[in-house]
């Protein structure tokens, strides 16, 4: 983004280079799902492309149930980077030689409801900009538009959402369909289910009411933690390549590879 600091541009596209790099390397020895999006035309609305994909995928109506596994079950490579690799960058995806990535941080998946929404946003990018320019106002709406329509369909939504802003009931269908109660008040506006008035006063009712929001980590839900480079890993090893093998291959520290990867180091700790 523009506002993002050169550092921190250089870094995420370091991050980028060496996930891709790590991802070809593993498919010399282990074949990845097949990449399996849908055609998007360009100038195609947002709401129509979510509806394109949730019909390619085979997800019905109802709420998408483990958005991060199913991204990675049709060759999307998600990555979620550890706490202070990239400082100002919430997220970002590309697509390279054909194989899409989308990376996240922790300022945007500390919460897996947020974690959702943003993965669901880069997977909008990847469909609908194939040519993105970082920052493009449009283009973040269009992915945000392309989101809340992947996640939560108006439709869907136009039945069940109450028909007067009660905090506890969104909360509920927040839990249920796997998105932000923010996102859910969003989607009473859009749909003119609650004045703006009310729709404001919700807003401050929420910042004042924590116990409302999940603040609940993605890891504690395997079908939003990624884990397709990891699985790709144990394979090579089943197969008599080793992660030390990898890194001789690349050129790297293992440790990178396990950062990456998203694996813990699983060597005990001194303490002194």
């Amino acid at each position: 983004l523009r506002s993002v600091r050169a550092r921190d541009r250089d870094r995420a596209l370091v991050t980028t280079e060496q996930a891709l790099e790590l991802a070809q390397a593993l498919e010399r020895h282990v074949r990845f799902p097949e990449v399996n999006l849908p055609y998007v035309k360009e100038g195609t609305l947002p709401h129509e492309a979510a509806r394109l994909l949730r019909a390619h995928w085979g997800i019905g109506d109802g709420p998408f149930p483990h958005l991060v596994a199913t991204m990675e079950m049709h060759g999307i490579i998600v990555l979620v980077l550890k706490e202070g690799s990239i400082e100002k960058v919430d997220a970002f995806s590309t697509q390279v030689s054909g194989r899409p990535l989308v990376i996240s941080t922790p300022r945007r998946s500390n919460d897996v409801y947020i974690h959702r929404f943003t993965c669901a946003h880069e997977l909008g990018h990847l469909l609908m900009h194939p040519e993105a320019t970082p920052g493009d106002p449009i283009h973040e709406r269009e992915a945000d538009e392309f989101a809340a329509a992947l996640l939560t369909p108006q439709h869907a939504m136009q039945a069940i959402l109450p028909h007067r802003l009660d905090l506890a009931e969104l909360s509920g269908l927040s839990r249920q369909w796997g998105v932000p109660v923010e996102s859910l008040i969003r989607r009473m506006a859009e749909i003119r289910r609650s004045s703006d008035t009310s729709i404001r006063r919700a807003y401050q009712r929420l910042n004042g009411n924590s116990h409302l929001k999940t603040n609940e980590p993605w890891t504690s839900y395997p079908g939003e933690s990624p884990s397709l480079l990891k699985q790709a890993i144990e394979l090579c090893e089943q197969s008599r390549t080793t992660l030390a093998d990898l890194a001789h291959e690349l050129k790297w520290k293992p440790s990178r590879i396990r950062e990456l990867a998203g694996i813990q180091d699983q060597r005990p700790k001194l303490a002194l």
